[in-house]
């Protein structure tokens, strides 16, 4: 009686451990489980404010020196407190866009200390912070600007930076 008490639990041990194998499908699912949710994830951060303004964002594209060239205009404004120009221009070229006030001033510390002197911060509404490493009145100027930011960012930039901002009036 006892051996045949150890040869089922022998028996149930044997398949428990073999049904617990990691294949392939499992992967699979617990992969598309996880795209779902980042893509779940991604439309609540579209629906929040900060989506919302974002996509309230118009694109002009304009043609400068035989290149397209797209600008952002959104309604912005210059973030009190800091010596930062008067007057907002027409055309800013945009490193970098934060929440938080904090890390934008810290981007723009480190910018004027790259030697970007002029370095300031724009923001939204709602608010959203832009950092501005240079601003012009002429377009080529900008476009000239944002082609060398380009091609030499002073820092590693997530897309869609750097690009020009023009202030919606």
């Amino acid at each position: 009686m006892k051996l045949y008490g150890i040869l089922a639990i022998t028996a149930l041990a044997t398949i428990l451990i073999t049904s617990c194998k990691t294949t392939e499908k499992n992967y699979r699912t617990a992969y598309e489980r996880t795209m779902t949710a980042q893509d779940t994830t991604h439309l609540e951060f579209e629906q929040t404010i900060y989506g919302r303004y974002r996509r309230d964002m118009r694109v002009s594209e304009s043609i400068v020196g035989g290149d397209t060239v797209a600008t952002r205009i959104q309604r912005v404004f210059i973030t009190p407190g800091d010596s930062v120009p008067n007057k907002l221009k027409t055309y800013n070229l945009i490193i970098g866009q934060f929440k938080q006030l904090f890390n934008a001033n810290s981007m723009r510390q480190r910018l004027r200390d790259m030697g970007y002197t002029d370095a300031f911060v724009v923001q939204t509404a709602e608010p959203y912070y832009y950092v501005v490493a240079q601003d012009y009145d002429d377009q080529a100027q900008a476009v000239a600007a944002l082609k060398r930011m380009q091609a030499n960012p002073p820092f590693r930039l997530r897309d869609p930076l750097p690009f020009l901002l023009r202030p919606a009036r």
